[in-house]
């Protein structure tokens, strides 16, 4: 059989078929990604061993459903606070006022990064929003 291979990272096309589907899930046996790809187990247990060997492959991961929750803390333009405070009830329904270097608290619950990231974006692109620094709960 025959690849195609990516010179910069010495990555041919079988390689790549590997990396897809363990992106997919990274529970995938090598005897299901060889079946998938038409190949022996053995070859995707080389294969695999030589990517992790090379770095290309860092570490396996998962993803829950446990939600983690965080705290962002923001300073506003009280010219626009009930504005402010109506868009940000829309984000997350528990938004305090608070005292002190920070004008409100938004707690939010999340699953990953990335949709922390979002609700930061979203926040930020609030008219009148100053800054944020945001606080992950760790227990």
């Amino acid at each position: 059989m025959e690849h195609s291979i990516d010179k910069k990272k010495n990555i041919d096309l079988l390689d790549e078929k590997i990396l897809e589907l363990l992106r997919m899930n990274s529970r995938f046996t090598n005897k299901a990604i060889a079946t998938v790809i038409n190949v022996s187990e053995g070859t995707v247990r080389r294969r695999i061993k030589n990517l992790q060997e090379r770095n290309v492959i860092t570490r396996f991961t998962i993803e829950t459903t446990e939600m983690k929750e965080a705290i962002i803390l923001s300073k506003y333009d009280p010219l626009n606070k009930a504005s402010i405070l109506q868009n940000l009830k829309t984000i997350s329904a528990k938004v305090y006022e608070i005292a002190g270097k920070s004008d409100m608290a938004i707690m939010v619950s999340y699953r990953n990064l990335v949709e922390l990231n979002d609700f930061i974006d979203r926040i930020m692109e609030i008219k009148g929003i100053r800054n944020t620094e945001t606080m992950i709960r760790l227990k």
